[in-house]
């Protein structure tokens, strides 16, 4: 997820509390937070200056404290995606608690938020969207979503014809080949994991070695 991906999902989930958040979207919105903080606190710094300079008040009311008014308007975008983040590694938002004990747990709170995602479905929902990966889910009819969340996906093998190198259907190919080998419930055959293999060889070769020469 880019930065303006994650923004936009941060302020679309202010007040959302549940689901999981990844950790680009947590980074890349802590990051612009920070950004946007940083300039409108030095714009209220250069602001009161030069009240002063001119004789003036160099407060006259909370509304020339642009960054004080960010910091509570994002107050729940914040919280929303501190929450979700916690819940990807399979934490409860409960444990930004953390952050009251003194010294350590402000290190602490930061090791969590680097923590990698809880790979598959756990107790607070299924993994955060991929709008690729989602994509290639959503134009093929043949595959089961619900099935995939609940972790028990199954695909027969015979939807795994050979596609031409490169083409669409070859990338779902090698998404589902990616989901039979890393579902430990399925137990594929050889054989199943044999063509999962040769679809996925055929997609880094015709996506990665061959964009490469």
């Amino acid at each position: 997820m880019g930065p303006f991906g994650a923004v936009k999902s941060v302020l679309s989930n202010a007040f959302t509390f549940s689901g999981r958040a990844s950790r680009s979207e947590y980074w890349w919105w802590g990051l612009i937070y920070f950004g946007v903080g940083i300039s409108l606190g030095y714009a209220d710094y250069r602001a009161f200056e030069a009240r002063l300079a001119l004789g003036q008040a160099p407060i006259r009311s909370l509304l020339d404290f642009n960054s004080l008014i960010f910091v509570i308007l994002a107050f729940f975008p914040n919280l929303s995606v501190t929450v979700r983040r916690l819940h990807d590694t399979d934490r409860s938002g409960w444990w930004q608690l953390i952050t009251m004990v003194p010294f350590i747990g402000g290190i602490w709170f930061l090791v969590l938020m680097v923590f990698p995602l809880s790979h598959g479905p756990n107790r607070f929902g299924p993994p955060p969207s991929n709008g690729r990966l989602n994509g290639m889910l959503e134009i093929d009819s043949r595959f089961d979503a619900a099935s995939l969340n609940s972790g028990k996906t199954q695909i027969h093998p015979a939807k795994f014809q050979p596609a031409p190198a490169g083409s669409a259907q070859a990338q779902k190919n090698a998404f589902r080949a990616y989901l039979t080998l890393e579902n430990p419930d399925q137990g594929p055959s050889e054989e199943a994991v044999a063509a999962r293999k040769a679809e996925m060889r055929s997609y880094y070769e015709s996506r990665v070695v061959n964009a490469a020469r």
